[in-house]
């Protein structure tokens, strides 16, 4: 069963209405008054803190999106490929496919469930999720590809003796 606001039926048929037992539950209009007005701000303080470091997280996910791609273009065309089989590139490129990995697995669970009828504030939340599910598996993706073409010239690089390219 959906559950609708407050504001589009009669008092008392809203989501703590149908919670608390229905029309006539005394929580019903208790909302609008006193601790539970207080709690609700709080929640509502609370969730737009949360939106807030999530966009920061959104806006640094694109900005290392970027680093990884111009890394994936020297990698594959420049010398840079020896800076990225080091010891150190790879534990770079590991701690970065680590943190894509971490970071995809718990937006995936994130995901809202789809609804029949869903409202534009769903609709938006499940776009939101499922693009931010898709920008942290396309960078696992480039990182741990980052970290095999990398070891791969470094590995063709050996191959043929040490030369340079």
């Amino acid at each position: 069963e959906r559950l609708r606001p407050a504001s589009r039926g009669s008092p008392g048929e809203g989501r703590v209405g149908k919670r608390l037992g229905g029309r006539d539950s005394w929580a019903a209009g208790a909302l609008g008054s006193g601790r539970c007005a207080r709690r609700a701000t709080r929640a509502c303080d609370m969730a737009g803190v949360l939106h807030t470091i999530e966009e920061l997280f959104n806006k640094f996910d694109y900005a290392i999106l970027g680093v990884l791609v111009a890394i994936v273009v020297l990698t594959v065309f420049t010398p840079v490929f020896h800076m990225v089989n080091s010891k150190l590139g790879r534990l770079g490129t590991f701690a970065a496919a680590a943190y894509f990995y971490i970071r995809w697995q718990i937006d995936v669970v994130r995901i809202p469930v789809k609804v029949d009828a869903p409202t534009p504030d769903e609709k938006i939340a499940f776009y939101r999720m499922t693009r931010n599910v898709y920008l942290e598996f396309a960078c696992l993706i480039l990182a741990l590809f980052i970290f095999t073409a990398g070891r791969l010239r470094g590995v063709i690089h050996s191959l043929r003796g040490g030369k340079e390219d």
